[in-house]
């Protein structure tokens, strides 16, 4: 992983930024010579060198599982829009200058992109976005879901989810959760608020990376049950009685998916790529995007729904119709077939 250039860039915020300089050349690899395709997901952290693609002449199916292939280093670009047009005073760099590091990538990236890139977005929201970037908006884009593992994420009895946990019987469980809670585009800091506006009785549960001292000093009071395997992932998504991703961008949603498989309604903004997977008021709420007091009201809305199990029900049923392994899978031989041909 090559992080050299943090040392100009000293002032550089704690957020992730990938240069994309160093990786394995994988077409001297004896896989790459029997391929038909070559699929690229995520490529960072000096998985490869970019300067490599050019050199592959057989079509490429890119994955977006975040908005690094289109930008001048970060993976989400947050208030900066200047992926649209050119990189340069990157602010997740800590950089003012015009022509920086994030320049110098994108043009590089731009300069060793194969035309024959077929870009596979797994939202809506995240295709849009490579439509509108200066890098991708003239390859091929198209759009398919990340897909869910239905033999893992499932519906548990609710109450026993409860007592394996040792949650509350009598209040209702909000959960939130993340492979890291504390990155900026999680929207962590917007849950705190969130949470300490939040006047109704409800017992608040968090899952994922984080400093548990940290949590509890910003929120007292809260349950924190750590990384969870699948096993207890689904137990916990089954004992929640909602779920809220406050997250300020988010290429698809993965605990939103994983959480309305197991019956549990979500909330999250309406301007990301979760926003695909919720209708509005039938399995979950979308809040105007980063209005703390929509967020709450959506709480609401999902912990008063007079039909409870009709909301958990829709909520099964879009992740099985839409996102089941079969139906991602046929999608992409679908795709793989017209390029073949």
């Amino acid at each position: 992983m090559d992080n050299s250039y943090k040392l100009f860039y000293e002032d550089q915020p704690d957020i992730k930024f990938s240069p994309g300089l160093t990786g394995y050349n994988f077409i001297k690899n004896e896989l790459y010579r029997q391929a038909d395709i070559i699929h690229l997901h995520w490529v960072c952290n000096g998985f490869i060198d970019i300067k490599n693609l050019a050199q592959i002449k057989k079509p490429i199916v890119w994955t977006l599982r975040d908005m690094w292939p289109m930008t001048g280093g970060c993976h989400y670009s947050l208030e900066c829009e200047r992926f649209i047009d050119s990189c340069g005073g990157c602010p997740h760099l800590g950089s003012t200058h015009e022509s920086d590091l994030s320049t110098y990538l994108q043009k590089r990236k731009k300069r060793h992109y194969p035309e024959h890139i077929t870009f596979v977005g797994i939202s809506e929201w995240i295709s849009k976005q490579a439509k509108k970037s200066r890098l991708l908006r003239d390859f091929r884009i198209e759009t398919i879901s990340n897909n869910i593992d239905l033999k893992s994420f499932f519906p548990v009895d609710r109450s026993e989810a409860k007592q394996h946990l040792s949650l509350s019987e009598d209040k209702p469980v909000l959960l939130f959760g993340a492979q890291y809670l504390n990155s900026a585009y999680k929207g962590y800091d917007i849950l705190i608020d969130i949470l300490k506006k939040i006047k109704f009785d409800v017992e608040i549960v968090f899952f994922g990376r984080h400093n548990p001292i940290e949590l509890k000093k910003n929120q007292p009071g809260i349950r924190y049950l750590g990384f969870l395997e699948s096993d207890e992932l689904r137990k916990a998504y089954s004992a929640a009685d909602v779920y809220i991703s406050p997250s300020r961008m988010e290429a698809f949603g993965k605990t939103v998916a994983e959480s309305m498989a197991c019956g549990t309604p979500v909330v999250c903004f309406d301007k990301t790529g979760s926003s695909d997977i919720i209708d509005h008021k039938i399995n979950g709420y979308l809040a105007i995007s980063y209005q703390i007091d929509d967020m709450i009201k959506g709480v609401q809305y999902v912990l008063n729904k007079q039909n409870k199990k009709s909301i958990r029900e829709e909520a099964i049923k879009k992740v099985e119709q839409n996102y089941g392994a079969d139906t991602i899978t046929k999608k992409y031989l679908e795709l793989y077939q017209q390029l073949l041909q």
